[in-house]
């Protein structure tokens, strides 16, 4: 696959989610990034061999961001759960939720994001006794109609976790 491509895919998902960007360069015959300053975030369409001297011009240029790397050995239907995964970390359901009610409704209950996000928070929280509260409170949403989840508590599905909990 060619870089051209892949950046395509990069723009084609960030347009599916309603995500604001805009593409910047790197400079030094690296190619043009997604910049989502609305989330923090960088999605970087590159061929794997370029992940190094890629990433290490986004820490230089842009500290402190969150950095996601698609690549022509990617599987698209996982790497679009892991963009929405990271930027859901930043805020983006709550921002498609209060943005575009739609769009957040279809995500949860046609694309069934409702019980994805439930098994990735569950995954991420792994047994760790600290988060069994959460944990429970997550595996009986799993029996519970998303639409319902909805009308009672509408921001039950605006977040996810950081991956690195300890």
């Amino acid at each position: 696959m060619e870089i051209a491509e892949i950046q395509a895919e990069v723009k084609i998902i960030l347009a599916a989610l309603k995500v604001p960007y805009k593409e910047v360069p790197l400079g030094n015959g690296l190619p043009k990034v997604c910049l989502i300053d609305t989330f923090g975030s960088i999605l970087a369409g590159i061929h794997r061999r370029d992940y190094i001297q890629t990433l290490a011009k986004l820490e230089e240029l842009y500290p402190g961001y969150r950095y996601l790397f698609m690549t022509q050995d990617n599987d698209l239907v996982q790497t679009k759960d892991t963009i929405i995964w990271e930027l859901m970390r930043s805020g983006y359901m709550r921002y498609i939720r209060d943005n575009y009610a739609p769009q957040f409704k279809t995500l949860l209950t046609d694309h069934g994001y409702n019980r994805k996000i439930i098994k990735e928070r569950l995954r991420v929280w792994g047994d760790k006794a600290k988060y069994n509260y959460l944990v429970q409170e997550n595996k009986a949403a799993l029996n519970q109609s998303p639409v319902r989840i909805l009308a009672l508590e509408p921001d039950f599905f605006d977040y996810m976790p950081e991956n690195n909990y300890n």
